[in-house]
């Protein structure tokens, strides 16, 4: 099912501290909300978190290695055409101009480039 946005006014000190409690969990705001707000009958008005698995730092190494070529490969697209839209045909065939507004957007037009005819 697709989710959809429900959002609400809160004191500032009362976000910043929902924020830090998300954070030592390892999950962002939204999810930590969302969690809280689907156990809110339960008697533990906390949701049930795994925690974030411990990486060595070999795998960071490895993990950090690959985001660096990402960056490396998105960022020069990125930056060409940063707040432009670009002519993009998509797998289906279909042409459409996409507007350029994250390094995602990117990454897309570099996928839909390559991609084969349909």
């Amino acid at each position: 099912m697709r989710k959809i946005t429900a959002g609400f006014k809160c004191d500032p000190g009362l976000k910043e501290d929902l924020l830090a409690e998300a954070r030592e969990h390892g999950i962002t705001l939204s999810e930590y909300l969302e969690g809280l707000c689907e156990n809110r009958h339960s008697e533990i008005v906390r949701p049930q978190l795994v925690a974030a698995p411990e990486i060595d730092d070999e795998r960071l190494e490895e993990l950090q290695n690959k985001l660096d070529r990402y960056e490396h490969l998105l960022g020069p697209v990125f930056d060409k055409y940063q707040g432009q839209e670009v002519f993009v045909r998509l797998p289906d065939g279909t042409e459409t101009y996409k507007k350029v507004e994250d390094h995602f957007d990117g990454l897309e037009i570099i996928i839909n480039a390559i991609a084969p005819k349909p």
